[in-house]
């Protein structure tokens, strides 16, 4: 991804949300509760809330937030995030530091799944899908080894009124959505292959986030 993952400058993504560059703990009873775990690059949760219920991944009974999806979280105002186990609550700012700098997240990608998410629809990797049927041989990886188009995650995407019931990650999504830049060339012959080969599998249709 090059410069994609978030080299240089950090965005200042703050500016177009209402929270300031300070914890949002005027709430603080009410809103979900994360610890940053460096080595998994992810947000443990420790306190769940209606706001995390759609998101992440469980290993060993702990529910993991990826690094878009604590960050959002964060930025509306609806997640405490701490450095670590013992850490201080982060700021907005020191937020996007940490996904978009350590945890090497692509601004255009994190750009992309937060507008989604504002629409209403349920937003998960594909990785994440049961039956591990979303792992095309040719496509590209990140270096997690993630289901990825040219080095960002794939999402696979729910309705809204899908959203809302239990179980909906169990069920065929709507779409699947890869990100690329209107600069980028064309997706190769091989990329719509791989791309189209995972959407059969999973019974979805294959869209791109320009």
């Amino acid at each position: 991804m090059g410069g994609d993952k978030g080299a240089g400058p950090v965005p200042p993504l703050a500016g177009v949300y209402e929270l300031s560059a300070r914890p949002n703990t005027g709430r603080a009873a009410d809103l979900a509760r994360a610890a940053w775990d460096a080595a998994m690059r992810t947000a443990l949760v420790e306190r769940p809330n209606k706001h995390t219920a759609a998101m992440g991944r469980w290993a060993a009974r702990k529910q993991a937030l990826f690094p878009e999806e604590a960050l959002l979280l964060v930025e509306q105002g609806l997640l405490l995030l701490r450095s670590s186990a013992a850490g201080s609550v982060l700021s907005v700012a020191e937020a996007q530091a940490l996904a978009l700098g350590e945890a090497e997240l692509c601004p255009l990608y994190f750009e992309v799944f937060a507008h989604v998410r504002e629409l209403g629809l349920a937003a998960l990797r594909l990785e994440l899908l049961h039956g591990g049927a979303e792992r095309p041989a040719d496509a590209n990886r990140d270096g997690g080894g993630a289901c990825a188009f040219r080095g960002r995650p794939v999402l696979a995407l729910w309705g809204a009124e899908r959203a809302g019931q239990k179980g909906f990650r169990q069920t065929r999504p709507d779409s699947i959505l890869a990100t690329a830049r209107a600069s980028d060339a064309l997706p190769s012959a091989s990329e719509w292959a791989a791309l189209e080969a995972v959407a059969a599998r999973v019974g979805a249709t294959v869209k791109i986030a320009v």
